[in-house]
């Protein structure tokens, strides 16, 4: 029911014959009380409250807030999936309860991505440049922690995951088994006395002080390890992973200050307040890639890779390559060095600057080593956390001492994966994949993706296939989402499939599948490293198709990409 138009004369009063007053004043009160009863009901729905997300009495009295100040300064409540999103997994563990509170109260988008803006330029150690250490690391330890310690949830759920992403790497690690850490002889052990345990230590964590020790126990084999006292005790030890449960989830251990706690004028004085721009380094360069002139003096390939960080944001890789013989090279003190400038952005379709990256590339070698490292190609990678959507990459990149400058520009799909979807990353393809054994991504700008270091194979333009050599191992990466957990999993529960089929003939000329006991993972997603032998495959032109099957929930999901065989 809505309200009558005040602009017209209601129907009521359009009778031809006359009306006793008591009728005509029943009328008027009859449509005011409609009038008011329409307002009301808009006012609900605009501002739908469930019973689950209203503050109990309980809430609003152990807040703080008295109330006369509840009279005062109205609260202001919005429930809203997006700010879900971010706030309870982007930046769950390092949000205070005022800026949480406070994000819940934004309107709409915009408001929403300023104060993501200002949450991460209040962090950035080095606010006068365009690259914010803090919150690139804060995303590359997620993405470390999804791909070694994902079990039955994601891996930045994990204790372990927990303790990473707000720690980092710890200084030594110890594997080892409750009864081995308790010291006591076998025969008097207790009954979990066998049950694995990792033991973290840090030399030192602000606010904690020094020699640090973090232990974590897997009571059902499970490779789920749940954070225990430390380990020099080991009778709570074992109390705590008999409590344990499995699927318990780490994030309920939490307490946070629900939104309806936060005075809205609070609010309005500061956490989305402005924050200046950082400056930028390459001027020229931000020229090129804002008025879109294209050069191509400089000529170079470049490739983007997505995987999960969260059901929100996705860690993206720009990866450019150059032959080396198409760069200046400058001899001085006995070497030899080329230097090369920077300058990208994504920009989403509304023309929002989502990220930009502003790098110096270089690479010095020794005189006489000047015709082998002249040789070949140079790669560099950088990453960007960038949240679900559509964008336009542009980039330039100047050689510095020729003076000459190269552009490329593509568009950009950045998948979100949300928990109830299953689902496969994009593929990258790759001559080398190896997992050096470190815990910090090194600032070289090579392609780390949490523990992997990965050379990718870059086409010759967007569009093309990548190309291997006949004999030359097929290198793949990709990480699998979502997959069914449960104690009773089979090998035959999960399966990667992969086919070749000639793009000419339709000929499939490699038709694999591996089950989940040649994977050697169980958790709630999954990293495969796979290389494919070419050398029985003729030379031409194939599609790649990758599917990946969880038989538990009866669902597929595949990932196509193109490759030539020289």
């Amino acid at each position: 029911m809505t309200a009558a138009n005040p602009g017209r004369t209601p129907h009521w009063q359009c009778r031809t014959y006359p009306e006793p007053c008591e009728n005509r004043q029943l009328a008027i009160m009859w449509s005011r009380l409609i009038a008011v009863i329409a307002v009301v009901s808009a006012l609900a729905w605009a501002f739908p409250q469930s019973e689950a997300n209203a503050p109990s009495q309980k809430q609003a009295s152990g807040s703080g807030v008295s109330g006369a100040a509840e009279v005062a300064a109205p609260r202001i409540v919005i429930n809203d999936h997006f700010g879900d999103y971010w706030s309870r997994e982007d930046a769950w563990y390092i949000i205070t309860p005022e800026e949480r509170s406070a994000y819940k109260l934004l309107r709409n988008d915009e408001e929403r991505e300023s104060f993501i803006d200002a949450f991460w330029r209040r962090r950035d150690p080095t606010p006068d440049t365009i690259a914010n250490e803090f919150e690139d690391e804060h995303y590359r330890r997620i993405v470390y922690a999804n791909q070694l310690f994902s079990g039955h949830v994601v891996g930045w759920k994990t204790d372990r995951g927990r303790m990473y992403i707000m720690y980092g790497p710890p200084d030594s690690v110890e594997f080892s088994t409750l009864g081995a850490l308790s010291g006591k002889p076998e025969e008097s052990q207790q009954p979990y006395s066998s049950v694995p345990v990792e033991v973290w230590r840090y030399k030192y964590l602000e606010g904690m002080g020094c020699n640090v020790v973090f232990t974590f126990g897997d009571k059902c084999g499970c490779d789920d390890l749940h954070f225990v006292v430390p380990h020099s005790d080991p009778e709570p030890l074992s109390r705590q992973l008999a409590e344990h449960v499995c699927l318990d989830h780490p994030l309920t251990d939490l307490s946070m200050t629900p939104a309806s706690e936060v005075n809205a004028t609070e609010y309005q004085r500061g956490f989305i307040g402005l924050v200046m721009p950082p400056r930028v380094r390459f001027k020229d360069l931000e020229e090129v890639v804002t008025s879109k002139v294209r050069y191509n003096l400089l000529p170079f390939q470049a490739i983007t890779t997505a995987v999960r960080a969260t059901e929100f944001t996705d860690w993206i890789d720009l990866t450019l390559q150059f032959q080396k013989k198409d760069l200046t090279w400058k001899q001085a003190d006995g070497k030899i060095a080329t230097n090369l400038h920077l300058f990208a952005r994504f920009i989403t379709l509304t023309g929002r600057v989502a990220a930009t990256v502003e790098e110096e590339i270089s690479e010095v070698a020794d005189t006489h080593e000047a015709q082998s490292r002249t040789d070949g190609i140079l790669q560099f990678s950088r990453g960007v956390p960038l949240p679900g959507g559509r964008y336009r990459v542009d980039v330039a990149v100047e050689d510095v001492a020729a003076d000459k400058m190269g552009t490329w520009s593509t568009g950009l799909v950045v998948p979100n994966f949300y928990a109830d979807q299953f689902g496969i990353s994009p593929l990258v393809l790759a001559d080398q994949i190896d997992t050096p054994k470190v815990h910090v991504y090194p600032i070289s700008g090579e392609l780390y993706i949490g523990d992997t270091r990965i050379h990718p194979i870059v086409p010759a333009s967007a569009g093309m296939p990548a190309v291997f050599h006949q004999g030359q191992p097929l290198g793949l990466f990709f990480q699998v989402y979502n997959l069914s957990q449960g104690n009773n999993l089979q090998k035959s529960d999960r399966s990667i499939g992969y086919k070749i089929v000639d793009a000419d003939t339709g000929k499939t000329v490699i038709d694999l599948k591996d089950a989940t006991d040649k994977i050697g993972q169980g958790g709630e997603q999954i990293t495969i490293r796979k290389f494919l032998s070419t050398t029985s495959i003729p030379k031409g032109e194939y599609s790649l198709c990758v599917t990946a099957g969880d038989h538990v929930s009866q669902r597929t999901a595949s990932s196509t990409t193109h490759v030539r065989i020289e």
